[in-house]
This record gives C-alpha cells, structure tokens and sequence, in this order.
C-alpha cells in the first residue's frame, strides 16, 4: 500500500483533525472487527505490541505509548535507527498529538516545525523508495525513524515558504486549471 503523504501532513495542520494534547488514545486506527489477543512480542521503549485475531486471520500492530511531552517522544525514539533528516530532541519545546483512522500523528515544534507520522501497521521496508523516486512536487516525508527493518514513524519538515501540492492541486481545481491540476496529480 502506497501512504498518502501530502494528506497526512496536511491532516496534521487541520484545525479540526489538529493537534492537541491526549492522554488517552482513542486508537481509530485498529480493526474495529476483530478481538484483541495478548501479544508478548517484542517491541522498541516507547512502543507496544498489539495483535488482534478474527475469523482466519490475524494482525499485530506497534503502537506508541502515550506522547504527553519531550521526555516521551525521547523514549520512542530512543531504540529506532533515524534516517534523512529527522528533529534534534534537544531542540524542541513542545510535542502535540493527534490522530486519524490510520494512526497517531505528532507535531514536534521547537527551532523548527515538524510532523511525525506513526505507522502502527508497519510498513513494507520500502517506503524510502518511493520517498526517493517522489518529484519535488509531492509533499514527501524527509526522513524518518526505523526498528528491525521497518519504519515506524515518518518524519516532515513543516515549511512555511513552498506551497504543497495539495495547495497546488486546490489552487489549480479553484482556477479551473485542468491540465495544472492533472500535471500535479500525474507528479505525485
């Protein structure tokens, strides 16, 4: 499955999906069908194990504990590879969480602002390819964090200066660009 990245930073600005502090996760993201079992696996600080069993099939999950602040977002990260560009720990002030049907969403704000995705279904191991293969035009993750092969969360630098391709693409339909809007769609 290919992620949405433009949606996923975008959703993370929404004012209405937007960030706020949660203590308790409401976990939208897990399968609503199926009945948890005990995990016991093993997973990264800052992170549990989930599995959830249904009739004929099964699926574990990785989930984030509870992010109320820095020290938090320090112990999720503290057991995973980094990768491309990523926030130094050291200089943020706040963590903010969200989330939405596909999983928790951080805003990590300091000297700069940043968006982390967190993947509690996994990933395929190949999303920094596609990342790579990505035009400039798509709002693409920068960098991200890993553990044994798979990346958990994803990471984007919030820019205030280049307009994203879903501002491009809204623009484009607004102004009834057609060809403009097929072109960014075609690049994403």
């Amino acid at each position: 499955m290919i992620q949405g990245f433009g949606d996923r930073f975008n959703e993370a600005l929404d004012p209405i999906l937007g960030p706020r502090n949660m203590s308790v996760w409401e976990r939208k993201w897990r399968p609503a069908a199926m009945k948890e079992v005990i995990d016991e696996s093993e997973t990264p600080s800052g992170f549990e194990p989930r599995s959830f069993a249904g009739i004929g099939m099964t699926c574990k999950l990785v989930e984030p504990i509870p992010i109320d602040g820095i020290s938090e977002w320090e112990e999720a990260i503290s057991d995973l590879t980094s990768w491309g560009k990523v926030p130094d720990p050291s200089s943020l002030s706040s963590v903010l969480l969200s989330e939405n049907d596909r999983g928790p969403i951080a805003r990590l704000s300091g000297d700069s602002n940043w968006i982390a995705e967190f993947l509690p279904w996994g990933s395929d191991g190949l999303l920094r390819r596609r990342i790579d293969a990505s035009s400039e035009v798509c709002d693409a993750p920068c960098g991200g964090f890993s553990w044994e092969g798979g990346d958990l969360i994803l990471i984007w630098e919030e820019s205030s200066t280049e307009e994203s391709s879903r501002d491009t693409l809204i623009r484009a339909l607004i102004d009834g660009d057609h060809e403009s809007a097929t072109q960014t769609l075609r690049e994403c």
